[in-house]
């Protein structure tokens, strides 16, 4: 209740002074101090159907799980923080979720370079309308924003800046969360450390503020169920004569070439002791299923695997 009355005092402010971007930043803000478990008290829904299947979205990071909700409520910003390691672009952001109706879903990135600024939105508007459950349906799904313009206006992700991750809604929308503690060595995201999650209350509704404070609260405790997917990242791509180049899995396709892995590069390729260079080695691949086939190179055989 302290956040209800937190959230109505500061919509007020709003009304009487007319201040609408700075103030809707300012409540926001509170509301994150006033929550120190933001899920606490949200309504809690029990899902009786099947949990739906984020993994395997190709492209996609794997981050959170479902150990705790699905939780309920209207006027919500839920976030997980990643801390970059690798230079990438963002393609797109899924989350699982469960709601009834028609609903918007307001899909935001928010960047922090340096500890003592504030996180900033980055990137355009990114508003999808969804099609929820029937409502006898309790099925967890995921829901996907826009693809992100990866060539003409790139969402770039720099390495060693923080970035927020975020969804908000207006009606009441359930979602789920995870009990790990991060950072941890094994978050299922390759290209940063997962750091945690963070949410708000929206007074006045979506779209969150395009500045949240450096004093947000973060929790260390849990990730909320997303897929961070990013661009595809460049492999040695090898063609018979011997020759090497450094392209992404489409564009060694189109050459007629044989793609290694990504971020596994020619000068990593002529360096390793397994693998002397182009072409590729091809031999014996004996998969999970115990089943083993011929003429595969241990690329495409860590593939098939």
């Amino acid at each position: 209740m302290r956040t209800n009355r937190i959230s109505i005092g500061v919509f007020t402010l709003i009304i009487v002074f007319g201040v609408s971007q700075q103030a809707t930043a300012i409540e926001q803000t509170m509301n994150s101090f006033a929550e120190l478990d933001i899920d606490a008290g949200l309504k809690v829904l029990p899902v009786t159907g099947e949990v739906g299947a984020m993994l395997g979205s190709t492209g996609c990071d794997t981050i959170g799980g479902f150990d705790r909700g699905p939780f309920g409520g209207p006027n919500r910003w839920r976030a997980d923080i990643i801390e970059m390691t690798d230079d990438s672009v963002l393609k797109r952001i899924e989350i699982e979720l469960i709601f009834f109706g028609l609903d918007e879903l307001h899909y935001s990135v928010h960047e922090q370079c340096n500890i003592n600024d504030p996180f900033e939105r980055i990137g355009p508007e990114n508003i999808v309308q969804h099609q929820g459950n029937e409502d006898d349906d309790f099925t967890l799904r995921t829901y996907s924003s826009k693809v992100y313009d990866v060539a003409v206006n790139p969402v770039l992700l720099k390495a060693g800046c923080r970035y927020l991750f975020g969804v908000a809604w207006a009606v009441e929308v359930f979602f789920v969360i995870d009990e790990r503690t991060y950072p941890t060595t094994d978050d299922g995201f390759q290209d940063g450390d997962v750091l945690g999650s963070s949410g708000l209350t929206l007074g006045g509704g979506p779209p969150v503020a395009d500045t949240i404070s450096n004093f947000l609260n973060i929790a260390s405790g849990g990730a909320y169920l997303m897929n961070i997917c990013l661009a595809p990242k460049p492999g040695a791509c090898c063609q018979d004569n011997g020759d090497c180049q450094d392209m992404v899995l489409e564009e060694c396709r189109r050459a007629d070439g044989i793609f290694t892995a990504e971020r596994f590069l020619c000068d990593d390729l002529f360096a390793d002791d397994d693998q002397d260079g182009c072409p590729l080695v091809a031999g014996g691949c004996c998969l999970p299923d115990r089943v083993c086939v011929d003429d595969l190179d241990r690329f495409a055989c860590e593939s098939e695997a």
